[in-house]
């Protein structure tokens, strides 16, 4: 198990804002930003999408990074998200 990092990619002239979940492993998946969602939730959404992709399950707890970026963890106790 690694822990999952997830970035905001801010729009360019051909592609919306997005999001960005890796792995030191080199597995990553991006999604369209969720206007509906705060950016932590945006967050969180890549996060259990490449959680998902991976076949991970668990519980997952995450926080921000002092570059912005977030980072997410297995956590037994106070869970941010749960793939199951």
């Amino acid at each position: 198990m690694q822990a999952i990092q997830t970035k905001y990619i801010p729009c360019t002239d051909f592609k919306d804002n997005r999001y960005k979940a890796w792995i030191a492993g080199g597995s990553s998946i991006t999604l369209t930003q969720a206007d509906n969602l705060e950016p932590q939730d945006n967050h969180k959404r890549v996060a259990i999408a490449l959680a998902t992709k991976m076949g991970w399950k668990g519980v997952y707890q995450g926080g921000c990074l002092p570059n912005g970026n977030y980072c997410w963890t297995i956590s037994d106790t106070d869970s941010s998200f749960e793939v199951k």
